[in-house]
């Protein structure tokens, strides 16, 4: 009787094997669409009357037969070959892959995602093709709103690289505020108290939250605004550049570091001190923000601000399909910027 009872015991199927089954049948029967989200690991548990551990191993071997996906912080996903989802992304160039390094990551981002997905992505140039479509899932870069209007009315829409919070559409942008603080933190930290500012125009929406961070670390520092300190240039002619540097540093109490609003402008910085027999960081610290490709390669490598904009493509995809699959409303989502030391900041030396 021992035998018989060890037999049936041995022969039984193991309880996270028999939900793996009937999960399995669910996703390939038709219950869920790819790219639409799985059943959390609470619901598994709830559903089947099991323990966090065995709903687990049953999403781990779900992951590892090609039939979901995990993500960080997003939950899981529905994994197909047969998924259909067409997303449109709209860019304000003439050609299908944007052309400036910013726009370029993010784009990476989100092909990364639609790919991981099986989604497809449709580019899309001309304003009038995406407002004629009765329903559409569309990721539209900020800069296109400017001189493209969108009915939001005739789809649902995610803006990435976004300037300022949207009320008909969710949004996905960069933390500047965030991550000017961290700059101005650090300058702190190493006993700099004129700090200037290069900037574009002060009114511009994506100056704005910038400005803001720098104002907002003078004060939890009681440190009063310097305008002297405070140069508006396009960061595109380094002419301009120098000439505002020029200037600042004729001042009787010339800035011992400089936070510039783009890398672009810093680098400009850069080039007026080695010029200028100005010592970067001895003389004078800086800190850019992008950390585009050249900020690395500069001598000396440039303290700076990362974006992270791979994770804002990817975060857009994601925000979209949350609104596809109707869970949750809108949401407007500031990626928090990671800060990169190099070589161009060091402790103030006392006078």
């Amino acid at each position: 009787m021992e035998n018989v009872n060890l037999k049936a015991t041995q022969n039984k199927c193991p309880r996270w094997k028999e939900i793996f089954v009937e999960l399995s049948n669910e996703l390939e029967t038709g219950n869920f669409n790819g790219g639409e989200h799985f059943y959390s690991l609470k619901e598994i548990c709830k559903k089947h009357q099991v323990s966090m551990i065995t709903a687990k191993r049953v999403t781990s071997e779900l992951q590892e037969a090609n039939l979901v996906r995990k993500y960080p912080c997003k939950g899981t996903f529905v994994f197909k070959d047969s998924y259909t989802l067409q997303i449109n992304l709209f860019i304000d160039t003439d050609t299908d892959v944007p052309k400036d390094y910013i726009k370029l990551q993010i784009f990476g981002g989100i092909k990364e995602v639609v790919q991981e997905t099986h989604s497809k992505l449709a580019i899309i140039t001309k304003p009038s093709f995406l407002n004629n479509r009765k329903s559409s899932f569309n990721i539209i870069f900020e800069e296109a709103l400017v001189n493209v209007p969108i009915s939001y009315n005739k789809g649902t829409y995610v803006v990435v690289h976004s300037y300022e919070p949207k009320e008909n559409a969710s949004s996905v942008g960069i933390d500047y505020k965030k991550g000017v603080s961290m700059a101005m933190k650090h300058l702190f930290s190493l006993g700099h108290r004129r700090i200037g500012l290069f900037a574009g125009q002060l009114a511009a929406p994506w100056m704005i939250p910038r400005f803001e961070g720098y104002l907002k670390e003078l004060r939890n520092k009681k440190i009063k605004l310097d305008m002297k300190l405070v140069k508006e240039t396009d960061g595109i002619n380094p002419e301009k550049d120098w000439l505002a540097m020029k200037q600042l540093m004729a001042l009787k109490d010339p800035p011992t570091a400089i936070f510039a609003s783009n890398d672009s402008r810093a680098l400009h910085i850069l080039d007026y001190c080695r010029n200028n027999r100005i010592k970067v960081p001895e003389q004078l610290s800086i800190v850019g923000f992008d950390n585009i490709p050249e900020s690395g390669l500069s001598n000396p490598g440039l303290t700076t601000i990362d974006t992270r904009l791979l994770e804002i493509g990817r975060k857009s995809v994601f925000l979209l399909m949350d609104l596809i699959n109707k869970r949750g409303k809108h949401k407007n989502v500031l990626v928090k910027p990671k800060f990169i030391i190099r070589k161009t900041t060091a402790s103030l030396r006392k006078k």
